[in-house]
């Protein structure tokens, strides 16, 4: 199986010129200035405490196989999407894309061109490209989960298995990837 990172190439609306939308981080977010200093057992309950910081039911550190194991933390994977919705197949063009919102965008395996399929992803609404742990919810909707790719983070559809994906392609660490390039998966929804 192909390394998760290696698998996706933008397409479409994010990567053809278009910049990235700037999401500037709240200047005190790395601060703790209110640590619990007391000697006794209490429990540091503040909200920007560091050992709060891993709260969230997505986060993980690290790329791998092991983030298998958080599909379904953001919500049950939804199974096939339709074409043209978020983790539906779509077709890869030069200019946009045929995903139907104009916040996804048709993103393709690395080797794909114009006129290949894809698949529609959105960014995440709430995450720091390169700043945040590699998987987390990052705002996105039920059912997926944020991988913050350094320059990019996307909400990509979690599944357990190929039968859970449009494409027929759940990658190792659990959620949908586009369709291989020379595949036409039939559309879940036709």
């Amino acid at each position: 199986m192909k390394p998760f990172i290696g698998l996706f190439l933008l397409g479409g609306c994010i990567g053809a010129g278009d910049a990235a939308p700037s999401i500037e981080p709240d200047a005190d977010s790395d601060a703790d200035s209110d640590a619990d200093t007391d000697t006794d057992t209490d429990t540091d309950t503040d909200s920007d405490s560091d050992s709060d910081s891993n709260s969230d039911a997505c986060y993980s550190e690290f790329p791998g196989p092991s983030n298998a194991a958080l599909a379904g933390c953001n919500g049950e994977p939804p199974g096939p999407e339709c074409n043209g919705e978020l983790g539906g197949l779509c077709t890869i063009t030069e200019r946009g894309d045929s995903c139907n919102q104009p916040w996804l965008s048709c993103v393709g395996v690395i080797g794909a061109e114009a006129g290949d399929l894809g698949m529609c992803f959105q960014q995440c609404p709430d995450d720091v490209p390169g700043e945040g742990p590699f998987t987390s919810t990052g705002g996105c909707p039920a059912g997926t989960r944020c991988f913050d790719l350094s320059y990019y983070s996307v909400c990509f559809v979690d599944c357990t298995g190929p039968a859970d994906c449009a494409s027929n392609n759940c990658t190792e660490e659990g959620v949908c990837a586009a369709p291989e390039v020379g595949t036409e998966p039939a559309d879940p929804c036709a």
